[in-house]
């Protein structure tokens, strides 16, 4: 499945006005994540019409993008870790900074606390001085904020109660203190900073590494036949496909006037029922254990109200949770997995 990103940039184009971006320098760390490469790829189409910017630098740790991006004297790539000093001083100050590089596998940001830290706190301070005086800078956070909170649907006014001692708190605390930072940068270096809280972005574009459950059920289906749970699957999941997340980005940084805004999707699916339905599109079988081995801090239930980003929006309709997934499943097939 190869995607059409002019076509999306067009869909784009009829619920927000992207003229916000002519002429300007843009700026994205984790250029190569299935955000940022996302993302990337939208900005490169862009630069060929007339309200698109004038620079692209794209920044990554490994430099290997899932897509293909034609080369030109305007868009820029920088690989190279952004826990190092030396390199984030190297990116140059831009209009527009959209900060996606960090770990949002928990499997990866439990192993990894410190860089996990790093990434979401003093790359977010250094990235403030690379904003143009006045320009905009955005965050992605992540729902993760909400672990503790007894609402079954967050809005951006909730905050979870989890401590520093839970098992996931680089994650949480780090993208905390990263809104703690585009707040204090709104208040004090007068930028348009913004926190964006992600939430279950799937779609393709992802390594073929991805411990996430979406996607390590993909590649279990397809290479093992079989998808085999660590529980009983009753957890619920609310999913956003990729493009329409991205969509949501554009519309905040375009149009954007508060400070934090959910990012998400409306599918809502529990954690068997997403197994069933990856093995039914695969051909392969869903087992259950006899006993509990999933991961004892994971949230039980997923969901914000988007009614503050959907003001900027319109009404638009998302994608339908099992054209997403198929589109995920073929891209992988391809790509990954052939």
């Amino acid at each position: 499945m190869k995607i059409n990103f002019h076509k999306d940039l067009e869909f784009y184009e009829a619920l927000v006005d992207l003229s916000f971006f002519k002429g300007k320098s843009v700026l994205i760390t984790g250029a190569t994540g299935l955000m940022g490469a996302y993302l990337s790829q939208i900005f490169a189409a862009m630069m060929n019409s007339p309200n698109g910017p004038n620079k692209l630098i794209l920044a990554s740790w490994s430099g290997i993008s899932p897509y293909s991006t034609q080369p030109s004297d305007k868009i820029v790539s920088i690989s190279g870790d952004l826990t190092d000093p030396k390199v984030i001083s190297s990116l140059p100050i831009s209009d527009v900074v959209i900060h996606a590089a960090g770990y949002g596998q928990p499997s990866k940001f439990s192993k990894d606390k410190l860089r996990t830290l790093d990434l979401n706190v003093a790359c977010t301070l250094r990235l403030v001085e690379k904003t143009t005086p006045g320009g905009t800078l955005l965050f992605f956070s992540s729902s993760e904020i909400y672990s503790g909170s007894n609402n079954r649907i967050h809005n951006e006014f909730d905050i979870g109660s989890s401590t520093p001692q839970h098992e996931r708190a680089a994650y949480i605390e780090g993208k905390r203190a990263g809104e703690a930072i585009i707040n204090s940068a709104r208040e004090q270096a007068g930028l348009r900073a913004f926190s964006a809280r992600l939430a279950l972005a799937y779609g393709p574009g992802t390594r073929a590494d991805d411990a996430r459950v979406l996607n390590s059920f993909i590649r279990r289906a397809i290479l093992e036949r079989k998808i085999r749970l660590l529980d009983q699957g009753t957890a619920v999941r609310t999913y956003c496909y990729v493009s329409d997340a991205v969509l949501q980005t554009l519309a905040i940084l375009c149009k954007g006037d508060s400070e934090v805004y959910n990012v998400g999707g409306i599918s809502r699916v529990s954690v068997l029922e997403l197994a069933k339905l990856i093995a039914l599109m695969t051909d392969a079988r869903v087992e259950l254990p006899e006993g509990d081995y999933g991961l004892s801090a994971a949230p039980k239930d997923v969901a914000l109200d988007l009614s503050k980003v959907q003001k900027l929006i319109g009404n638009f309709a998302y994608t339908n949770f099992e054209v997403g997934l198929n589109h995920t499943i073929s891209w992988q097939k391809k790509y990954l997995y052939s």
